[in-house]
C-alpha cells in the first residue's frame, strides 16, 4: 500500500479503508484499481472534511467492519483473503451481521456511505484528490471536462475514449493561454 495519510485514522483504521476500497474497485490485468486511483486517500480527505460527526461514523463502522470480519473468518479485515473480504462485504451489503439486524442495518449504513465516498474518489475530477491519472474516467471512457462536444461526438454510438482526456486544471491553463 502506498503510504497513506491518515489525517485523524489510526494506521489500522486507514488501511481497513484502503483495503475496503480495494475491494470495491480491485485491480485487473489491464486496470490498476482503488489504490493506484488514490480512492483511500480521497476518502480518508472527505472524513477529514466532513467533521467530528463522519468521522466517529466511521470509526465505529471500521469497527463493526473487524468485528464482523472476526465473527466470519476468525481476523481483522485486512488480514484475510480478498475473496473473504468480499464474502464480509457482501454480507454487511445484504444486512447481515453476526451480531444481530440492528448491527447489520449499521454496518449497511456505513457500506453505503464508504461506497459512496469510493465512487466519489474514483471519477470525481482530479483536483478533489481522487481519480488520480484519470483512471477512472478511462474506466469508463469518459472525458473528463470540455469546453462542449461538436456533432460526431454527440452521435449514437461515438468512442468517446478518442476524445483527449480533460481535467478542470487542463480547462483553466487553456484559458489562461487564452486570454494571456
Amino acid at each position: 500500500m502506498n503510504q497513506l495519510v491518515t489525517h485523524t485514522f489510526t494506521p489500522s483504521q486507514a488501511e481497513t479503508i484502503a483495503a475496503v476500497c480495494q475491494r470495491m474497485f480491485p485491480p485487473t490485468q489491464n486496470w490498476p484499481g482503488a489504490e493506484a486511483a488514490g480512492v483511500p486517500e480521497y476518502v480518508v480527505a472527505a472524513v477529514a472534511e466532513g467533521g467530528a460527526e463522519l468521522h466517529a461514523f466511521y470509526v465505529s463502522g471500521l469497527d463493526a467492519l473487524d468485528r464482523e470480519s472476526h465473527a466470519l473468518f476468525g481476523a481483522p479485515f485486512t488480514a484475510i483473503a480478498a475473496q473473504d473480504q468480499d464474502r464480509v462485504l457482501e454480507q454487511i451489503d445484504a444486512a447481515h451481521s453476526a451480531d444481530g439486524p440492528d448491527a447489520g442495518a449499521r454496518l449497511e449504513a456505513f457500506f453505503g456511505v464508504i461506497w459512496e465516498h469510493g465512487i466519489q474518489g474514483m471519477f470525481c475530477d482530479p483536483q478533489y484528490g481522487g481519480n488520480r491519472d484519470t483512471v477512472g474516467w478511462k474506466l469508463v471512457g469518459f472525458p473528463g471536462a470540455q469546453w462542449g462536444y461538436n456533432a460526431e461526438q454527440m452521435r449514437e454510438g461515438f468512442d468517446s475514449r478518442v476524445i483527449v482526456i480533460k481535467t478542470l486544471k487542463d480547462l483553466r491553463d487553456e484559458l489562461k493561454v487564452t486570454n494571456g
